[in-house]
């Protein structure tokens, strides 16, 4: 694979007016995945301030998902 500036340009077509398309879905899908990590880091951060088991193992799952997201996406 190519990579350019962090961008998979295996995925782009020789048409112009789609590679706008991809850059702005790229960057979404990535914002997506940092919101989810994001959010849940703070909602992690405060079940384990109140001593809730469940929402740790809750949240520290959507840490990992949100994670696997920016990751994989």
């Amino acid at each position: 694979m190519v990579y350019v500036v962090g961008v998979d340009c295996t995925h782009m077509t020789t048409n112009t007016a789609s590679a706008p398309r991809f850059v702005i879905s790229w960057v979404l899908r990535k914002f997506v995945g940092v919101f989810v990590a994001y959010v849940s880091v703070a909602s992690l951060t405060r079940a384990i301030s109140g001593g809730s088991t469940i929402g740790m193992v809750f949240y520290a799952l959507l840490v990992a998902v949100g994670v696997y997201l920016f990751v994989n996406m």
